[in-house]
């Protein structure tokens, strides 16, 4: 009887040393220095993403609440004139754009006025094909990808200065890579 209670109690600290060693086929990561953000439970999102860990929630001025969320690279409060990087998420019913590409990029570029957007392109994430597109804003350039999966229409909206857009152009695809709706 002492030696199966033994012989358990291996067996059981073996599979918590590989649990604890970071077999990833069992553990879910976020790539180094992000962190996974789910809103798995909140009905009108229904996202997962991961972004750097050292980013802060910011509303998004000028969208619902409710089906928008959004983050910077800096703290709002101390340099509310310079955001830094933003990322901002819209997750609406399908009803809303109904999945139609044209109606999203409208409502983007009548949320930024003087914006010129470029025709955009067809592209390829992990979430399933969508549309992307770039606009140039007098002191912003937007990344904006376009998708419509179970029931919902997403826009991602990356954005930064001008002038350090193309340094933060990696960062943003990298992100937009961990994009997942949720059914």
């Amino acid at each position: 009887m002492a030696s199966m209670r033994r012989g358990k109690s291996w067996w059981l600290l073996a599979v918590v040393l590989l649990l604890l060693s970071g077999c990833s086929f069992l553990i879910s990561k976020s790539p180094k220095g992000m962190v996974k953000q789910s809103y798995s439970r909140d009905g009108n999102r229904k996202f997962t993403v991961s972004y750097p860990e050292t980013w802060h929630r910011v509303p998004a001025p000028g969208a619902s609440p409710s089906c928008t969320v959004g983050w910077s690279s800096k703290e709002p409060k101390k340099s509310p004139a310079e955001p830094g990087l933003l990322f901002r998420v819209a997750s609406c019913p399908s009803s809303r754009w109904h999945g139609d590409p044209a109606a999203m990029r409208a409502e983007f570029a009548a949320a930024h006025p003087g914006a010129v957007l470029d025709k955009g392109e067809e592209a390829k994430l992990p979430a399933g094909p969508a549309r992307s597109f770039l606009a140039h804003g007098p002191k912003r350039t937007f990344l904006v990808y376009l998708l419509s999966a179970s029931g919902r229409d997403y826009l991602l909206e990356f954005s930064a200065r001008s002038k350090s857009f193309e340094t933060a152009l990696p960062l943003f695809r990298n992100i937009a890579e961990t994009f997942t709706p949720l059914p």
